[in-house]
C-alpha cells in the first residue's frame, strides 16, 4: 500500500481544504512499510489510539472454521433481503433510490445495530455543531472496527483541490477531486477503489468489491492500459479515527446512525449529486430514517 504526504490540511463546516505548496513540499509517495499510514494519537494518549490499519478480519473459513462457503455469495446483500422481509418488499425498497444516476443499479441500505467493517456511519442531525461541525451530515465509510480502534473515511467532503493542484507525476489523476477523509493522520492520502490485490498489489479488501490502498503507480498503469478510469479511484486526505470503545460510546449517545449499504453507494462520485449522499442513504433505509431526512431538509 502506498501512502502519500501533503504539507498540511484544514477543514471548515462548509467545505474542507488543504494548503497546497510547491517544490520540496509537494506530495510525495512512500511505502507504508517505511512509515505507517495510520500512525496517529487520539486525546494525547498513545495507548488509546487506533493502531496501524491492519485490514479487515480474515474471511470465514480462513482460520479453519469450515465456513468458507459463506464467501461464495454476497452475504451483505442476502442479509438486506432478509431484513426487507420478502422479494417484493426488497424490490420496492430498491425503487426508493432517489439518485437518477443509479436508477439501473441495484442499491440498498438498512440499519445495523452495531458498526462493522464496510458499513457507513451517518452523522445524527442532533449532534456535530460548533467545533465538530465539519462532521455535520457526514457519511463515513468504516474500513476498520476492532479491538485496535475504528478507522474510516468521510465520503462526502470534497476539498477545494484536485490531485493535479497539489502534486505532479500523477497526470492521469489530475482532475480527480481530493476528498477530506477526516481530522486525523495529518497529510496522509489513501485510495478507495474496486480493484482487488491481483489487479492492484497491496490493496486490502474491506467488503466484496471495495478495496483500500495499493500502489499509485499500479493505478496509473491500469488507467493507461484502459483497464480502469481515473474516476474509479477515490483519494482521501487524512482519515476518521476513534480509540477502542469510543465509537460504540458515541453510538450509544445517538451521535451516529449505522447502516449496511451496497458497494455502489460507497464507490460513486459524491460531488454535485442531485440529492446529498447523507439524505440518499437515509431514504434508502426507509421508515423513521427516511422521515428524519425529510425533516432535516424541511420536507415535512
Amino acid at each position: 500500500m502506498y501512502m502519500q504526504h501533503l504539507p498540511s490540511a484544514r477543514s471548515t463546516a462548509s467545505h474542507s481544504s488543504v494548503e497546497a505548496s510547491t517544490g520540496a513540499e509537494q506530495l510525495q509517495l512512500r511505502m507504508a512499510a517505511e512509515q505507517p499510514a495510520h500512525d496517529f494519537r487520539i486525546g494525547g494518549s498513545a495507548q488509546d489510539a487506533p493502531r496501524a490499519f491492519a485490514g479487515p478480519p480474515p474471511p470465514p473459513g480462513a482460520d479453519g472454521s469450515g465456513y468458507s462457503r459463506l464467501s461464495l455469495f454476497d452475504w451483505r446483500r442476502f442479509r438486506a433481503k432478509l431484513i426487507a422481509g420478502s422479494e417484493e418488499a426488497w424490490h420496492e425498497r430498491l425503487q426508493r433510490n432517489v439518485n437518477p444516476r443509479l436508477k439501473d443499479v441495484e442499491t440498498w441500505a438498512h440499519e445495523l445495530a452495531a458498526p462493522e467493517p464496510g458499513c457507513l456511519l451517518l452523522a445524527s442531525p442532533d449532534h456535530f455543531t460548533g467545533q465538530e461541525s465539519q462532521y455535520s451530515q457526514a457519511v463515513i465509510f468504516l474500513v476498520q472496527h476492532n479491538a485496535n480502534g475504528s478507522v474510516g473515511f468521510v465520503l462526502n467532503r470534497p476539498t477545494q483541490f484536485t490531485i493535479g493542484t497539489v502534486t505532479t507525476g500523477m497526470e492521469v489523476f489530475n482532475a480527480c477531486p481530493l476528498m477530506w477523509g477526516g481530522d486525523l493522520g495529518r497529510g496522509t492520502v489513501q485510495m478507495v477503489h474496486a480493484f482487488d490485490a491481483e489487479r492492484m498489489p497491496g490493496a486490502r479488501k474491506i467488503i466484496d468489491g471495495v478495496y483500500v490502498g495499493g500502489g499509485v503507480l499500479d493505478a496509473q498503469e491500469a488507467v493507461a492500459r484502459g483497464q480502469a478510469k481515473p474516476g474509479d479511484f477515490k483519494f482521501f486526505l487524512q482519515l476518521f479515527g476513534k480509540a477502542p470503545g469510543h465509537l460504540q460510546a458515541e453510538m450509544d449517545a445517538g451521535k451516529w446512525i449505522c447502516a449496511a449499504t451496497s458497494k455502489e453507494l460507497i464507490l460513486k462520485p459524491c460531488i454535485n449529486l442531485p440529492v446529498p449522499l447523507w439524505r440518499e442513504v437515509l431514504t434508502l433505509m426507509g421508515g423513521k430514517h427516511s422521515i428524519l431526512g425529510r425533516l432535516t431538509y424541511g420536507d415535512l
